[in-house]
């Protein structure tokens, strides 16, 4: 049997803010010792910082997701950890590899199938890491099958219904595949929308040479490092368990506090874990999911207004002209009546630029006349802005 332990809720409830509404269990008081958790956390993260330029605010909650994973089954939600980049070369693989080698039976895959997902996920329960999933942006019949998986597998309770062949013959039955286990995805640019709401997200960036120098990542190396921490941190959570789950509601109603719903679910299995491993690091935890939380949803922004400003630039750029100067095109665009660039101070050339970035739509030297300026070709706004605004290309009058 749990028994109640007043000291354990309160110092939770004291770090995480919540009353005195509820009691939680705690393990058996016979449990088996474990070593220092604090000391345990702290050598995960040096781990992943020895062979990763982490952004600031990564480094704690990603040591914590990794280790959470040995335990994912006792949260009703676990979220999804998303690593982008804006461009290749910027550490993403590496950083997969890490959390793999510390994770709950890791595996890194590329370009799996949807079949396949649904059988390793069932039979293994393992932690999946997919890279390079920059295809699941797209709008055609895999990656909607593969979506549909993602969008239900951060959550316990989730199942996915799929019609088998049983046998030789047509006879076919449905099976209900179990989807939920810890996923983490990576790729060039944003995440799905649909992945990353559920996903705790950072971006990654090409390292300056005026960096600190990393340790060279040789993978057997790194293997035999990271062998004997996977197998502490597996020995210590099991040990631990019974806290953690204590400590889970007391940390998902009190990050609710400070985060959003659907947030607050990817975060609280994080908070529950370090309110029993080291509670003194609960106010840099909260710190890190204000930061990431808060980037995510400037992001999420930035893909809508770009979206917006296409539909727009298509309304606005006239017909018969190839090209346009870039103040020209803001002129134009501030001038809509019912557009939201004109309240927009900080709407200017630079900002058009990064809002088109993701787009591979460029500013360019522009000659029209004898005006050489910076600006835009309609050619290069057909090329990136088709395939997400639909047009219909045996229409050129309609493309812009």
């Amino acid at each position: 049997m749990l028994r109640e332990n007043p000291k354990l809720y309160e110092e939770v409830a004291a770090k995480l803010g919540r009353g005195k509404n509820a009691q939680p269990t705690v393990p058996h008081p016979h449990a088996a010792p474990t070593e220092d958790g604090a000391t345990l956390v702290r050598d995960v993260e040096s781990f992943l910082n020895e062979y990763l330029s982490l952004p600031r605010f990564v480094s704690l909650p990603s040591a914590l997701w990794a280790m959470a994973t040995h335990c994912y089954g006792i949260f009703s939600v676990f979220p999804y950890l998303g690593v982008s980049s804006p461009t290749k070369g910027c550490g993403k693989t590496t950083f997969l590899r890490c959390v793999q080698l510390l994770s709950h039976e890791g595996k890194l895959f590329t370009n799996p199938s949807e079949a396949s997902l649904f059988r390793i996920i069932e039979e293994l329960r393992p932690t999946l890491l997919i890279d390079e999933t920059e295809p699941l942006r797209g709008k055609h019949e895999r990656s909607d099958y593969l979506n549909a998986l993602f969008n239900s597998g951060n959550r316990r309770s989730a199942r996915v219904p799929r019609c088998e062949a049983q046998g030789k013959g047509k006879n076919y039955t449905v099976i209900e595949y179990s989807v939920y286990c810890p996923k983490g995805f990576a790729c060039i640019g944003n995440l799905p929308e649909t992945i990353s709401d559920r996903a705790i997200c950072f971006t990654m960036q090409k390292r300056r040479k005026t960096d600190r120098t990393l340790g060279p990542f040789v993978e057997e190396f790194v293997e035999e490092k990271a062998t004997p921490l996977h197998a502490r941190i597996a020995s210590f959570i099991e040990s631990r368990q019974e806290e953690i789950r204590a400590a889970y509601r007391p940390a998902l109603t009190s990050v609710i506090e400070f985060l959003p719903d659907r947030d607050a679910d990817s975060w609280g299995p994080l908070f529950a874990l370090l309110a029993v491993i080291d509670s003194s690091r609960i106010a840099e935890l909260k710190e890190s999911a204000e930061g990431l939380t808060s980037a995510k949803v400037a992001d999420a922004q930035d893909d809508n207004l770009s979206l917006r400003l296409l539909a727009d630039i298509r309304s606005i750029w006239p017909a018969e002209e190839p090209k346009i100067f870039t103040a020209e095109l803001l002129n134009r665009l501030k001038g809509m009546p019912d557009g939201p660039w004109a309240s927009d101070e900080k709407f200017d050339g630079r900002k058009l630029g990064r809002l088109m970035k993701p787009f591979k739509i460029k500013p360019r030297g522009v000659q029209i006349g004898e005006v050489n300026l910076k600006g835009y070709y309609r050619e290069e706004f057909q090329n990136g802005a088709g395939p997400y605004l639909e047009f219909q290309p045996s229409d050129a009058s309609e493309l812009l």
